[in-house]
This record gives structure tokens, sequence and C-alpha cells, in this order.
């Protein structure tokens, strides 16, 4: 992924992606990539059947993947093999997983393969998805690049490593893996990359760090990750090869040369001034410890050496100053992404970065850093004026519609703490000193829509009336209907009240109104007379239209006895009063059709407690003060099996109906198969008994 390269016998993998896709576009854009949506909207790869575009490819023995996404997102891989065949589907398993962020691989069946194709078997689409063709496992034996220049003799020695501690978090502030490497080498050399992953970046550095370095030793078969320095998306520098080890991020080039690589997708989005002088910074470090003079020919883009576009156009158009010391001429309106955030919490179910419940009042913010050669504000009148290069700075919406959280199109510059923004060559610092300030943050906020769903709020700065300019930039949010699933207490997203519970009922921390200690079951035994299901799929298998019978046995463990005694539902005092076998969901049972089963049903429909003082407690169900019932009498509840083939679940819970719901789920489930006659041309089914046929008169 991103520029970590090494391979001499393969292609220059990709580290760009594209600045936009749609449904059919991979994202992906150099040979060896296959899909990169990094920047993008990531669910833009599948259509609404699920598919993802089949790629072609150069043979490959195995498909590398990095993905964003919840738990529940299950990916399935096909692959062609060198004819153009297609495998069948086969599960992406995630070998590595921390939060949101996975890595995985396939390794091809037949050992080489030509294609390949995703698609989303179930959960959300990922929010960041990296499929590459590897072409050979491990990092290899490349040679001594021909372009070693003259006067690198005399180097420092290889015992001067590992970035000072004032400028590079070591690895384990990030939790790095310890490395399996043991060739080194001599740097005269340094190569600028990014690893064109998301930006902004819904994962931590460290995290993302530790997602790229999994990758590289675990799919790619590195011996660490194969970047010496990475610089994220706020300057700070993370170590990761020993620089004094031989390097695996350039094809063909890697010896004597030190990989720097810059956290996230540089393609239109330049580097944050802070990044340049702490790169800048690092760069000069590198120089003076190991004695390489610090010009051009010897700090490099990625592409110089060919076969990429990395690092990003306008990451390469900053090599000069990163070179230079930090030093460049500018362009006159140029923004760097300093970060964003809100007060919302983050989602758990992962399909957006926050959840707020509907009309919940929400604030947002997006940082930016003036990297550009002029001063931004917004002077009213002059807006499109030619020549007044930021003289009307806003955070707008290319959109004509407004903002769906802020109800608004544009913030004003003169909105912010910071009206006049400098860029990096006006004297004067951080933040702390606003009348020189490099940075600015734009802040809104609203109510979140009344309609349930996810929603993004997407911005880019505009000199109005001249040009947009600075990253895309933009925040989701999970909207959701505020109680959903809670009786009772307040929503834990918005802080509203969910209700109270009736007398004598308690609320627990999941919002569910429970019974006191007078309502307790256990489950005892459950069957069914059905045969068990001989392919391992479901508990049981029945033809369709058979009629069978499956029960639930039941002890009662509180304090009050079980009857169901109709009119009684109402009164909140009478616990146990309206004990029934029911289904929560608002459907019938697939099974059965229906929703409750009486007690009354039951041989025993007076279940007494343990603590019952009643002749004969705690006897067995011949004994009327049973602690026990069967739902139902005789053989059990009666079922029938849908037309329809599948595997279906009966499920139930006992409920004192108008009170609560109490004790466990119980289930069973069932393949419902139709006759299968095979070979055979008369006779039944000996499966279902249906018959396959008649033999001709004479015959048998």
């Amino acid at each position: 992924m991103g520029c970590a390269r090494l391979l001499v016998s393969v292609l220059v993998l990709p580290c760009l992606a594209l600045s936009g896709c749609g449904p059919g576009l991979t994202g992906a854009s150099e040979p060896g990539e296959l899909y990169n949506t990094a920047g993008l909207d990531g669910t833009a790869l599948f259509d609404a059947g699920g598919l993802a575009p089949a790629v072609a490819a150069a043979p490959f023995v195995r498909l590398g993947l990095m993905w964003d996404a919840p738990s529940r997102t299950v990916l399935e891989c096909r692959l062609a093999d060198g004819s153009g065949r297609w495998s069948g589907w086969l599960p992406v398993e995630a070998r590595w997983t921390l939060g949101m962020a996975h890595n995985g691989y396939l390794d091809a069946p037949d050992g080489v393969a030509t294609g390949m194709q995703l698609r989303l078997a179930a959960g959300p689409a990922p929010s960041y998805l990296m499929a590459e063709a590897i072409e050979e496992i491990g990092e290899g034996s490349p040679p001594e690049s021909s372009g070693h220049l003259a006067g690198a003799e005399g180097l420092a020695t290889t015992a001067q490593a590992l970035g000072p501690s004032w400028l590079v978090h070591p690895k384990s502030d990030w939790g790095g893996r310890a490395p399996v490497c043991s060739s080194t080498h001599s740097p005269y050399r340094i190569t600028i990359h990014h690893t064109a992953t998301p930006l902004p970046d819904s994962l931590s550095p460290a995290a993302r760090m530790r997602q790229m370095q999994d990758y590289h030793m675990d799919a790619r078969g590195f011996c660490d990750i194969g970047y010496h320095f990475v610089v994220d998306w706020n300057g700070e520098i993370w170590q990761g090869r020993d620089e004094s080890l031989l390097g695996a991020h350039t094809a063909n080039n890697n010896s004597g040369n030190v990989g720097i690589s810059f956290m996230g997708t540089y393609q239109s989005t330049a580097a944050t001034a802070t990044q340049i002088t702490q790169s800048a910074t690092l760069v000069g470090w590198l120089c003076d410890t190991f004695g390489i003079p610090r010009d051009r020919s010897r700090i490099k883009g990625h592409r110089e050496y060919g076969g990429t576009t990395c690092p990003g156009d306008a990451l390469f158009g900053q090599i000069d100053a990163i070179a230079g010391g930090g030093s460049a001429a500018p362009v006159p309106l140029a923004a760097g992404f300093a970060g964003q955030g809100s007060s919302a919490a983050g989602d758990p179910d992962g399909l957006a970065y926050y959840r707020v419940c509907t009309g919940q009042q929400v604030e947002y913010w997006f940082e930016l850093e003036n990297t550009g050669a002029t001063s931004w504000v917004d002077w009213a009148g002059e807006e499109g004026t030619p020549g007044l290069w930021g003289h009307s700075v806003r955070l707008g919406r290319r959109a004509e519609s407004a903002d769906p959280i802020a109800g608004i199109r544009r913030i004003s510059v003169n909105q912010t703490a910071n009206p006049d923004v400098h860029p990096p060559n006006w004297n004067g610092g951080d933040c702390n000193d606003a009348p020189f300030c490099r940075r600015v943050v734009f802040a809104a906020s609203g109510a979140a829509p009344s309609s349930p769903g996810i929603y993004r709020t997407d911005w880019q700065l505009v000199d109005e009336g001249r040009t947009w300019f600075g990253p895309e930039m933009w925040l989701s949010f999970n909207v959701v209907a505020p109680c959903q699933g809670r009786q009772c207490g307040r929503d834990p997203i918005c802080g509203l009240s969910c209700g109270t519970c009736q007398a004598t009922y308690n609320c627990d921390e999941s919002g569910q109104c429970v019974p006191p200690a007078a309502l307790v079951a256990e489950l005892v035994s459950q069957g069914s007379d059905a045969e068990p299901d001989p392919a391992g799929l479901a508990q049981y298998s029945v033809c369709a239209g058979d009629r069978f019978h499956f029960w639930f046995e039941l002890r009662n463990l509180g304090s009050a006895s079980w009857v169901d005694w109709p009119g009684d539902e109402s009164d909140p005092a009478k616990l146990g009063h309206n004990v029934r076998l029911g289904r929560r969901a608002e459907t019938p049972d697939p099974i059965t059709g229906t929703r409750r089963i009486s007690l009354n049903e039951n041989v025993n429909n007076n279940v007494h407690p343990p603590s019952s003082a009643w002749p004969g407690a705690g006897g067995d169900c011949s004994d009327l003060c049973c602690q026990r019932t069967v739902f139902s009498k005789g053989a059990g509840i009666l079922a029938a099996a849908p037309a329809v083939p599948g595997i279906y679940r009966s499920e139930w819970q006992l409920v004192d109906e108008g009170r609560a719901w109490f004790g466990p789920e119980v289930w069973l489930s069932f393949r419902v198969v139709l006759p299968e006659c095979g070979d055979r041309v008369c006779g039944p089914d000996p499966r279902c008994g249906a018959s396959c046929g008649s033999c001709p008169a004479g015959s048998r």
C-alpha cells in the first residue's frame, strides 16, 4: 500500500488515490493497484448489488487488502486464474484488527491469479479500502543502485541510528512490533513518499502506523514497516524502520535510501507548513548525521525514480521546501488540513464519524493552516475583484443546498477567532499569537435533522468570486431516533428521557424495565420431534409442508407464581398474573404463525416458585405445585414447515403481559428442504416421502 515498494521483478505498485470515483470505478490509478478509495466516499466502490468492479492485473500470487469498517462488515472476493476462470466467492478474513481498521490477504488458490473482484456480503461498505496485487512475497535482494553518487564515501556509521527523541516518536509510542530485519546500509540519499491513506483520517496516527506495519510484514512479507519515518497530518514524526536498516519503499532503489512518508493522500491537498518545517528539520538531521549533501540530487520524490506519481502532485511541489530547509516559492492561495472534530459522541456502530439524536444540537469544526503566499481576510465588497487574492475567504459548500446540520452555505473568516490568517512568510507563530496566526478554526452548529439517516457535512475554502482552494473536508453523522429499544432512563446519546417504569419495576443499564426478583426463570430443556439436520446448518431438518412439534421447558426461580388470568394485564401490582411465551418481534413466528402461547395451554398452568410453601413444592410436573412447565401440552408446540426452503429460527421469551419480559431468550433452528429424488425414478423420496415417479407397467 502507499509507496512501500521494493521488489526488483515486480511492478511499482501504487501510492496515489484518484480525486474522484463513482460506481463502477475502482479509485486505483497506477499499475498493480486494484482498488484505493483514500479521499473518496468508499461506499461508491460497490453497486446496488454489493459488487465492486472486476479488475484484471498482471499475474500475482497474493491479494493484499487494508480497509476501515465496522466488524460486522463482511467482504468476499473471487480471483481469476491464469486462464481467466473465476474461483468461487472466498471470505476475506481480517488477519489483523484494531477498532475499525483491518488488514487481510488472499493467496491465489492456483498459485497465480490474473484478476479479482470484491463483493460486499453484509454490513456497511468500508469508508476506506485498498487492494493490491502482490507479485512476490518478501523484500527480495535488490542490487545496489547504479545511481550511487560520487562523494558518498566517508559516510557516518550505521551505529548512529534512530531519530532524535526531541523530534521523532520512538516505536514504543505507537506500539510497533519487533522487526526481523538484518540487511544494513549506509544512507546517502532520501526519498519522499505519501502513504495514500485517508486524509482527513478517522484513525489516530499510532493506529494507522500499526495497520501499515502489520500489512507490510504479514501481507507483503517485509521484515518491518517499509518506511524509515512517517510524518502525520499534525507534523508529528514517527519512527518506522531503523534508518540504518535497508528500507522497502522505492523499487530497485532502496540501498542507501532513507524513506520518509507523509501520512495521507497529497494529490490535491498540500502538506501544512508545520509538516514541511518538521520534515525539513528531519532531513537536516539525516544530512548532518550521515553526511548527505542537502540538495535535490540527493533528496527526491518517489516519482523521480519512475513508475509512480507518488507522493502526489501537491506534495511533490513542496519537496524543494523540504530539501532547502522549508523555503520555496509558494502559490498565492494554499491551505493544509490541521484538524477537525465535533461535540457529538462517536458512532459505536461505525456507520459514521459521530452519532446524534434527531433534533439534537451539534457543534463541529475544521482547522486549516495557511500554506500559501497571501493572507486570508474577508473584506466586504471585494468579492470577485481580479488580483485581490485572499480578500474574500470563507469556508463554503460547493453544493447548492445548505449544510444539513448547520443550515448554511458559507462561514466567513470574520466569524472565527482569527480573522486575518497570515502565510508562513510572515513573522509570528502559532494561534496563541492572534495577529500573526497561520491557523484558523471554522466552527458551525445546528440541530440534527428530524429524519434518521447518515448525513455528511462537506466544506472547502473559497476566495469568493475567484477560486476554491485547499482540501475538501467532511464529517459524517449517524442521526438516530432517541430511545431506540429503551423503555426507561435517559438516552445515552442526547440525554432525553425515555420514560419511567411502572410501580415495583426497575430500570436497568440497558434502559429496560425489569421486574423485581419476583419474576425469574431458567431454561431446563428444549427439543423437537423433527430429525437432526445432517448438514449441521441448523439444529433440525424438516421437509417443506411437514408438521412437527417442538417444546421449551422452563423453571420458576423467582418469588411469585406464574398464571395467566385474562383481565389482569393492566394491573401493575399483579406480578406473574399473565405469563405467556411470546415473541419480541412484531412478526409471527415463521414455524407456528403465532406470537403468543398462553401458560393455560400447558399441563402445569400454575407454576410455583422455590420459596412456595405449597404441598409438594419442588416436585416434578405430575405435581400440580410444580416449579416447572413445558410449552405446551402433549407432544409440544405444533408447527408446520414453510413452503420455501431455508433456515428458520423460532425465537421466544417469557412475558408477563403488560408488565415485563423476563427469563432467557430461547430458540430453535430448522432447515427446511425440498424433496430430492436424485437418481431415483420411482417410489418415494427417502427424505421427505414425496413421490419420485412410477415405473412402466410390468416393471418395478
